[in-house]
């Protein structure tokens, strides 16, 4: 690549295109104006699309304002399928915050514009529905709505639900093109997504580009690579559903179909139709028999790695700072168990896969902020939510650690709703969480503290029978508003392993005496055994809103729930 730097501005005719159809001259689908490029230290890198026959041909770029402006060219070269030719720019480091040009042009073609460019730090959010979750849904929402305008240096862009059976080159559906916010445009925007970065700006008033791309009721698997899976040893395939017949969509080699069999029991015969994969609602071409008329897959059968495919893969080419990341529901009857393993491997890939697509400029090892899933309305079960917030922090109850580094936690289990339930309307509260946490850990302000009080310590007293957790080293002060959430387990053998989930050996007990860094716990019902393990706050909804048994005083944060499981812990 070649630059030139001059000092004055340029002004070149605008030109129009969308690189849906390939061949044409373009940007690519998401790079749009009103968009936020990744600043300094980070080069933003620009790319699109151009006809076969120019491969070799020079693309010209200019990026400008009224005070500097940038020269660049780029070769076209031949893309990842044969059909597509593609052209890519890394542009300078750009810690100016004014609005800036590009224009591009290629030979005889219009020549291509965006216009009022900002630089800031690019965060990607995504997962499943609590992160969809728009801004109009949120109790406070026409506060929230009114005060958007305030914040024209944060925008936001959402991708459309799609699905694709192999990686596409581009975003083929966009819901919510490049926007500066108004009342209007950031309703149906994701609210944690807007929120966190309201926040973050709010004591860091720098430009912030937010991309959307969630899927309500989607499992991680979804969103993870094929070779991501592979190494959790999860198993490729999923199956729809076609009038309670079996159906397989294996891999294809071709992104817009694939073919799906389709077992007809009446006629014994083995039929074989094509589908569209990009949108929710399947339907096989006319002609074919009415048994095979139309497929709908649930939102439990989306197959495996299409939306890391077609929501995910596309924008690997655009520099970014961080991700957000708020999923896991649906992973609560779903490969429950292997979740310890595919968060941390997709957060991972993830980012060397960003790393590598952007030549090195998105940063490998990049801030990952995950939301902890919350509670339901009232719902007490043992199992499913609470294996999943443990298996978030890599079974370690906590980020970042030593398997999840650079990442960051918010915890939400005691925002409970009895209107919203799964989907809880408290995302104020959790964008606060979720921001303070991000302040700490990705953008480097360390005194802040992040996290809630987390138990380091155990004394296990065997005469009077009670067991004295000590939080944060003793370093910082706890409040505690209920004695209750604390079970233990009790073990004949001191060998055997407490079950992560279950009930059985499993009993409650009550805080009966606290300090401002500890709490003691009676453990009577373990008089006789082992003391084998302590769980806290293990359950689907452990507490009332706002009401957790221990918080911090520092930043009144809850203490997030934890296991620990083994006598020789005590």
């Amino acid at each position: 690549m070649k630059k030139i730097l001059f000092c004055f501005t340029v002004f070149i005719s605008l030109g129009k295109s969308f690189a849906a159809n390939f061949p044409e001259f373009s940007f690519a689908s998401y790079y749009e104006s009103n968009m936020v490029l990744q600043a300094y230290p980070a080069k933003a890198v620009v790319w699109g699309f151009a006809p076969k026959e120019d491969i070799g041909s020079s693309v010209y770029l200019v990026l400008g304002n009224d005070f500097m402006v940038h020269w660049y060219s780029a070769h076209v070269e031949q893309g990842p399928y044969s059909d597509i030719a593609v052209w890519k720019v890394t542009l300078d480091s750009i810690q100016d915050v004014q609005p800036y040009k590009i224009t591009a042009w290629l030979k005889k073609y219009n020549s291509l514009s965006l216009e009022n460019i900002l630089f800031g730090d690019v965060w990607f959010c995504s997962g499943q529905s609590n992160m969809k979750f728009q801004l109009s849904q949120i109790i406070n929402s026409t506060k929230e709505i009114d005060e958007a305008e305030e914040y024209s240096q944060i925008r936001f862009f959402s991708v459309g639900q799609v699905q694709s059976v192999t990686p596409l080159v581009d975003v083929k559906n966009i819901e919510i093109h490049w926007s500066v916010p108004n009342r209007e445009n950031i309703r149906k925007f994701s609210a944690v997504c807007w929120l966190y970065a309201k926040y973050i700006y709010q004591q860091r008033p720098l430009p912030l580009g937010l991309v959307e791309s969630a899927w309500g009721g989607t499992e991680i698997e979804a969103w993870s690579s094929p070779e991501c899976l592979k190494k959790c040893g999860v198993i490729q395939q999923r199956h729809g559903v076609l009038n309670s017949k079996s159906v397989v969509v294996p891999q294809s080699n071709d992104s817009d179909f694939s073919k799906v069999f389709v077992k007809n029991e009446s006629q014994n015969a083995d039929n074989v139709m094509r589908f569209k994969v990009e949108n929710q609602e399947y339907e096989s071409p006319d002609g074919l028999r009415t048994y095979a008329t139309r497929l709908r897959l649930s939102r439990r059968n989306l197959i495996h790695s299409t939306l890391w495919n077609a929501m995910v893969y596309p924008l690997l080419n655009m520099t970014i700072y961080g991700v957000l990341w708020y999923q896991g529901e649906s992973n609560m009857n779903y490969n429950r168990d292997l979740y310890n393993c595919t968060l941390p491997t997709m957060v991972g890939d993830w980012r060397k896969k960003w790393f590598d697509a952007t030549v090195g400029q998105t940063n490998p090892l990049f801030p990952f902020g995950v939301v902890q899933v919350g509670p339901t309305s009232g719902k007490q079960a043992i199992a499913g939510f609470p294996d999943i917030r443990w298996h978030q922090t890599a079974d370690v109850g906590y980020l970042p650690n030593e398997k999840m580094p650079n990442t960051f936690l918010a915890v939400s289990y005691d925002l409970a709703d009895s209107v919203g339930k799964i989907h809880f309307r408290d995302k104020t509260t959790l964008s606060r969480r979720l921001s303070q946490s991000g302040l700490a850990i990705a953008y480097g302000r360390h005194q802040i503290k992040h996290d809630g009080p987390f138990a380091t310590a155990f004394t296990l007293d065997k005469v009077n029978l009670l067991l004295k957790l000590e939080y944060d080293d003793g370093e910082h002060p706890i409040r505690v508003l209920d004695t209750l959430g604390f079970e233990i387990c009790c073990k004949t053998d001191r060998s055997e392993l407490c079950s992560l989930s279950g009930s059985v050996d499993w009993s409650s007990t009550s805080i009966v005496s606290w300090t401002n860094t500890t709490v003691s716990l009676p453990v009577t019902a373990c008089a006789k055994r082992y003391l084998a393990g302590i769980r806290f706050m293990w359950r689907e909804t452990p507490c009332a809103y706002k009401r957790a048994s221990i918080y911090s005083i520092e930043n009144d944060l809850p203490a997030p729930p934890f296991i620990v499981r083994g006598s020789s812990a005590f």
